[in-house]
């Protein structure tokens, strides 16, 4: 069964919302890794894994989208962008 467009659009939608949320969870958690500087390595470090993975998620998705929709893409803008 074929997702129709405007479904497809919207879900497209929520995971560039969802990606914005983890980039404004990067932003909060940055600022304050900042004022604990020698604390929580490994938190930064699992941090890093889960920024990673959505990243690579939404590139997915973004290939995914531009086939579908016959739109191309330029991965680099977007992600210049976005970032």
């Amino acid at each position: 069964m074929a997702i129709p467009i405007k479904l497809f659009d919207l879900y497209f939608m929520l995971l560039i919302y969802i990606k914005l949320l983890f980039r404004s969870i990067n932003d909060r958690y940055a600022y304050f890794h900042s004022k604990l500087r020698f604390k929580n390595r490994l938190i930064t470090c699992k941090f890093e894994a889960v920024r990673f993975f959505t990243q690579s998620i939404v590139d997915n998705i973004v290939d995914f989208y531009a086939l579908f929709t016959s739109k191309p893409v330029d991965k680099v803008q977007y992600r210049l962008k976005n970032n």
